[in-house]
């Protein structure tokens, strides 16, 4: 990459990996910039910043866009939400989540044309709570149940289970 990063969000869409935020050791800073990579042609280039320095944040997939849900500035923890656009290579905000997370890791995941993020930590304490937005109507609902226990880089995946 071009940039060196920590507490990196990572998402694939059409073939290529995103680096999202992250934190540089080297500056200590958390950063806004995204990195593109292009496995076909063997490298990385910039794609368009976020609208602000996010590392930790929760990255996902929905319909061909990358999601990047909360993460952190040093000791402000977020939950606003950005979404890019590959095609028009840009971001845009949209509705912030109920909670503020970070470090959701890969406990962001995409089933059935809705985005949940699964627990992460609010900067005191790690979250049970998950959350799911729907962009048909720009909204983000917790879903009434907790996990049992709290979870900061949690993995998640989706598996189709046949009926």
């Amino acid at each position: 990459m071009n940039t060196r990063r920590s507490s990196v969000g990572v998402g694939v869409v059409d073939g290529k990996l995103y680096a999202v935020g992250g934190y540089d050791g080297a500056s200590r800073q958390c950063l806004s910039t995204v990195e593109e990579y292009d496995p076909v042609a063997d490298q990385w280039c910039y794609v368009a910043d976020m609208s602000t320095r996010r590392s930790g944040a929760g990255v996902g997939v929905l319909s061909g866009q990358l999601y990047a849900a909360g993460g952190h500035d040093g000791p402000l923890v977020r939950k606003s939400v950005e979404v890019y656009d590959p095609t028009t290579n840009s971001w845009r905000l949209v509705c912030d989540m109920n909670m503020c997370r970070r470090n959701a890791g890969t406990g962001v995941c995409a089933i059935n044309g809705l985005l949940y993020v699964i627990g992460g930590d609010d900067g005191s304490c790690n979250l049970s709570s998950v959350e799911y937005y729907n962009p048909a109507i720009d909204k983000w609902s917790l879903i009434p149940t907790n996990m049992s226990n709290g979870r900061s880089y949690a993995g998640v995946a989706v598996v189709d289970k046949p009926l």
